[in-house]
């Protein structure tokens, strides 16, 4: 089995503007609306992986040599709620990534990515401070590097930025990330809170750009995508309410 890279695509052209924009007239047009809205920040820990969403035949399990990384989120919020229903959007900067230990002859592989997150959801509220939510995510990357993880190696070697024109495959990476998310959480205060969201990534991180083949060289068929997945454990602190009631 062969995977070959396919060759170029066209430039993304999300960008970090476009998400500032976005989170901007959001947050407007919450503030015109019937009800209360909280303006405020939020912090706390990742932990995340890539895998396939279906392994080719004979690539030799690739999926259980892809283990979580740590990592960290922090930015700010903007709520909107009516009763028991509540929207809320972020713009977050969160690291994403993955550690490769496939090669057993070499040392592990991390790879840990940064990305300007703009996350939304749909909340509802079981009692006052008890609530469940469900929304989507959309990011996009602005920092790739890999590193040997074992430093004493004697195949050791230095951060390599994933992004930089000199990197044969700068262009291989996918650099927006759309995803679906989930979260529970609890207001403890009408200032402080914490909250548990599971996000997974629907977009694929090689763009299809690999092209996997047989034992023959012949190209597979299946449609097989690297996508995220994204545990996030924040604090979040309300510094501003505002309402017309």
């Amino acid at each position: 089995m062969e995977v070959r890279y396919k060759g170029i695509y066209s430039h993304n052209t999300f960008t970090m503007k476009s998400l500032l924009l976005f989170f901007m007239f959001s947050t407007l047009t919450f503030s015109l609306a019937f009800g209360q809205l909280t303006l405020g920040v939020k912090a706390g820990a990742n932990y995340s992986v890539f895998k396939w969403n279906d392994e080719p035949p004979n690539f030799d399990s690739r999926n259980e040599s892809l283990q979580w990384i740590p990592g960290f989120h922090a930015g700010v919020r903007a709520a909107y709620r009516m009763n028991n229903v509540e929207l809320t959007g972020n713009l977050l900067y969160a690291q994403k990534g993955f550690q490769d230990d496939s090669n057993t002859k070499l040392p592990a592989t991390e790879i840990r990515l940064g990305y300007i997150s703009f996350p939304i959801a749909v909340r509802y509220y079981f009692t006052e401070g008890l609530y469940a939510g469900v929304g989507a995510e959309v990011s996009h990357m602005v920092k790739a590097t890999s590193y040997s993880v074992d430093p004493n190696s004697p195949f050791h070697r230095g951060p390599q930025d994933l992004l930089d024109e000199d990197w044969v495959l700068h262009d291989t990476y996918n650099r927006t990330d759309i995803g679906v998310l989930g979260e529970i959480g609890y207001q403890f205060t009408t200032v402080v809170g914490v909250q548990l969201r599971y996000i997974q990534g629907l977009s694929d991180w090689y763009q299809g750009k690999l092209q996997f083949t047989d034992v023959n060289g012949e190209p597979l068929d299946q449609d097989f995508k690297f996508k995220s997945r994204s545990l996030q454990l924040s604090l979040t602190a309300n510094l501003m309410s505002f309402s017309n009631t």
